[in-house]
């Protein structure tokens, strides 16, 4: 969890100020997120989703959340639709590897983490090389 959570604040520290409705929900959730408030970040990303239902950042993000407190199987969801609407994004294919991986999905796990190296992802090289050294791709 702790390459999760140092995936999460790197890609936060990413986003920029804006003046819209949906900015300020992602902007209320990564500051709930970043001072450990996960139940309010998740009620922020959820307003996000409601306001934009096919926004995959909001979907990873809340994934994210949903993962760091455990929530193994909101976050495999949450993660499978932010895939979905945005199958190049090497974070949420990051997540979903860690999650797979600690619900024992090794093969799949791999698959993911690989696919989020092979989009330039430095975490998942480390996470792959530790997690996957007998699986061939």
């Amino acid at each position: 969890q702790d390459t999760a959570k140092g995936e999460l604040k790197r890609v936060c520290s990413y986003m920029i100020s804006g003046k819209d409705e949906l900015k300020d929900y992602m902007d209320d959730g990564f500051k709930k997120m970043m001072n450990g408030d996960s139940k309010g970040a998740i009620k922020a990303y959820t307003s996000a989703i409601a306001l934009n239902p096919n926004y995959a950042r909001a979907y990873k993000f809340r994934g994210s959340v949903y993962f760091e407190i455990g929530k193994d199987k909101l976050a495999l969801r949450d993660l499978n639709k932010s895939i979905e609407l945005a199958p190049k994004n090497s974070s949420a294919l990051l997540f979903r590897g860690l999650i797979k991986y600690g619900l024992n999905d090794v093969k799949g796990a791999c698959k993911d983490l690989k696919a989020s190296y092979n989009l330039g992802n430095n975490k998942a090289v480390k996470e792959f090389n530790e997690k996957c050294p007998n699986i061939s791709y």
